[in-house]
């Protein structure tokens, strides 16, 4: 599911310094301005949470928190870059910290401990075939199958651009231990591809029967 920016608002294009104008008020603390800014933001946040959290309460419940980040670091944003992937960069750290906190001494340290130095042939794993066939709701439903910490490894490299040391310092995990989830979680996730593909030839030979 795509949602929608609320209240459709169209946010002007070609032209960034409507953008920077919007975020000089909105660091001003204008009520207008923070409505139009959390307007312009939603749709892509929410995809966001939407991966990282089980459902749509919760997932509104930390765009808001996460939201709130955003304003309270916008001194610090850059307007030579990216406004849309920096703020995507601010929530996705404010879900690994929400995640940090939930994470028990037991998950974290047994569960789903793999050994550090484990090797893996990445020749033996399509790192782009399954993505370019798969619907974004469809992925997030193959997502939840996995364990907690391989979806976070997959969401963070695959989807939100983050290095193996970058994941190694967020989740407090080695990056070799970084890289099996990765390849892990892809496996896993086109093998459930394939079978859903198996699935549906077999019942359109049925339906045509």
């Amino acid at each position: 599911m795509e949602y929608a920016n609320p209240g459709w608002y169209t946010p002007t294009k070609g032209n960034p310094m409507e953008l920077v104008k919007l975020i000089e008020q909105s660091k001003k603390g204008k009520r207008k301005a923070l409505n139009e800014l959390y307007k312009l933001l939603f749709s892509r946040l929410m995809g966001a949470c939407m991966r990282y959290k089980k459902d749509e309460t919760e997932a509104v419940s930390a765009l808001n928190q996460g939201f709130m980040k955003i304003i309270q670091n916008l001194e610090k944003y850059d307007v030579q870059r990216d406004f849309h992937a920096w703020a995507s960069r601010v929530m996705v750290h404010h879900l690994i910290d929400e995640y940090r906190k939930s994470k028990t001494a037991t998950s974290n340290n047994h569960t789903y401990y793999h050994d550090e130095t484990v090797v893996f042939d990445q020749n033996q794993i399509d790192y782009n075939a399954f993505e370019n066939d798969i619907q974004a709701e469809e992925l997030r439903e193959m997502l939840d199958t996995l364990p907690p910490i391989m979806q976070r490894v997959f969401n963070l490299f695959a989807v939100d651009g983050f290095s193996h040391k970058e994941i190694s310092g967020e989740l407090n995990i080695a990056e070799a231990t970084s890289r099996w989830h990765l390849a892990e979680a892809r496996k896993r996730l086109q093998r459930l591809l394939s079978e859903r593909v198996t699935s549906s030839e077999k019942k359109t030979l049925i339906d045509v029967k």
